[in-house]
C-alpha cells in the first residue's frame, strides 16, 4: 500500500502573474516585471538599466493604488482560496495544491523547494491565466523550467497552455456575466457591455503571440452561451503604459464614448479569473470614475470566476487529465503552446 501511495504523488502547481505582499515588495515586483525579456524585448545591460529606471517611476504611482487595498495586492491570498477549493475537488492522498508567482513572492525558485520536499512522482502545471500569452504562461514556465533543473527533481511534467474556450470555464464566465446583466438591466435598463482584457502591445501579437486570438473567442463564447437578445456589446483592452501602440480598442476611450451618449456601462473581465489591482482599482475605481465624469447613466462591473464552483471544477479536469475540445491557434501564431502537452523532465 505503501508503494502504491509513493507511485502515485502529484504535485498541481497553479501560477499568476503575482503582486507585491507589502508596500516594501512593490519596488522589488515592479522591477521583475519589466526586467522579464518577454515584456521588455531588449539585452543586457540595457534592459537592466530601463527595468530599474522605469520601476523607479512607476513606484510611487503604484503605491498609490497599491493604498487603496491596504498597502498591498489581494492576489496572494486569492489564490490561497482558489488552492483550497481545488484541493477539496481532489483526493488528498493523491495530489497537493501548490501556489507560484511570477514576478513577486513565492517565486519558482521559492515553490520549487516545497515541491521537493513533497517529493511527487509528476508535477502538473496549471496557468491562472484562461489564455496564453508568451508575456504571462510562457514567461512563467521559463522561470520555471530553470528551477525545476536545479532542484534536483526528476519526475514527468505536464502543462495546459490555456482552457480560453474550456466547457467549465465558460459556464462559469457566463453565469456571473448572466446575473450581472439581469441586474444591470433591471436596475438602469439595457446595458452596454464591455469585455475587457489586459492589453498587450501590438508588436506582441505581430511576433506571433495568440493571446488576443483566443480573448476574442473567449469573449465570442460567452455571448453565445449567455444568448441575450439584442445584445449590446464591444471587446476592448485595459492597462496599457508607455508610448507604443497597444491592442485596440482601448478600454478608457470606450468608456468614455458610451458615456457621452449616456448609456448603462456593465464591464466584464474575461482575462483574469482573480481580483487584484487592474480590477479592484483600474476597473473598479478609475474606469468608475471616468464613466460618471463623463456622463454615464450607470457603471457595473462583473467579478471575475475566483472561487466560482463550476471554475474550479474546471481546473479539476484539468487535474484529472480530461481533453476537452480547443480550437487550434491559427498558423501565423507560432508562438502558441497549442494543447496540452508534456514536458521532459531531462530537457
Amino acid at each position: 500500500m505503501e508503494n502504491n501511495k509513493i507511485k502515485n504523488k502529484t504535485a498541481v502547481i497553479i501560477y499568476n502573474l503575482g503582486g507585491p505582499n507589502s508596500r516594501n515588495e512593490i519596488g522589488f515586483f515592479l522591477f521583475n516585471l519589466f526586467y522579464d525579456k518577454n515584456i521588455v524585448n531588449l539585452p543586457n545591460p540595457f534592459r537592466y538599466i530601463l527595468a530599474k529606471l522605469i520601476s523607479k517611476l512607476r513606484k510611487k504611482g503604484a503605491m498609490r493604488n497599491y493604498d487603496k487595498l491596504g498597502g498591498k495586492s489581494p492576489l496572494f491570498v486569492n489564490t490561497i482560496k482558489q488552492a483550497e477549493a481545488l484541493q477539496e475537488k481532489l483526493d488528498k492522498d493523491r495530489y497537493e495544491v501548490f501556489i507560484s508567482m511570477n514576478f513577486c513572492h513565492p517565486l519558482p525558485q521559492e515553490t520549487i523547494k516545497q515541491i521537493v520536499k513533497y517529493n511527487p512522482t509528476d508535477i502538473i502545471l496549471i496557468p491562472l491565466y484562461p489564455q496564453f500569452s508568451t508575456t504571462t504562461t510562457a514567461s512563467f514556465l521559463e522561470k520555471w523550467d530553470v528551477a525545476f533543473k536545479n532542484s534536483g527533481l526528476n519526475c514527468p511534467q505536464k502543462i495546459t497552455c490555456c482552457y480560453y474556450s474550456q466547457k467549465e470555464f465558460i459556464l462559469s464566465a457566463t453565469k456571473i456575466f448572466h446575473t450581472a446583466y439581469h441586474k444591470a438591466l433591471i436596475k438602469n435598463g439595457k446595458p452596454y457591455v464591455i469585455f475587457v482584457a489586459h492589453g498587450l502591445p501590438e508588436k506582441i501579437i505581430k511576433s506571433g503571440d495568440p493571446y488576443q486570438w483566443q480573448v476574442q473567442n473567449t469573449a465570442r463564447l460567452i455571448v453565445e452561451a449567455a444568448d441575450i437578445h439584442d445584445l449590446d456589446y464591444v471587446l476592448a483592452y485595459q492597462s496599457r503604459v508607455g508610448p507604443v501602440s497597444w491592442i485596440k480598442p482601448y478600454a478608457d476611450e470606450i468608456i468614455i464614448e458610451a458615456s457621452k451618449k449616456n448609456k448603462n456601462i456593465l464591464v466584464v473581465p474575461i482575462s483574469f479569473v482573480s481580483e487584484h489591482v487592474e480590477t479592484l482599482v483600474e476597473l473598479d475605481i478609475e474606469y468608475n470614475e471616468l464613466a460618471i465624469e463623463n456622463g454615464a447613466k450607470a457603471y457595473h462591473r462583473t467579478k471575475t470566476v475566483s472561487e466560482d464552483d463550476k471554475f474550479i471544477e474546471g481546473l479539476k479536469n484539468i487535474v484529472m487529465g480530461e481533453v476537452y475540445k480547443v480550437a487550434s491557434c491559427p498558423s501565423k501564431f507560432c508562438r502558441c503552446f497549442q494543447k496540452p502537452h508534456s514536458i521532459n523532465a531531462k530537457n
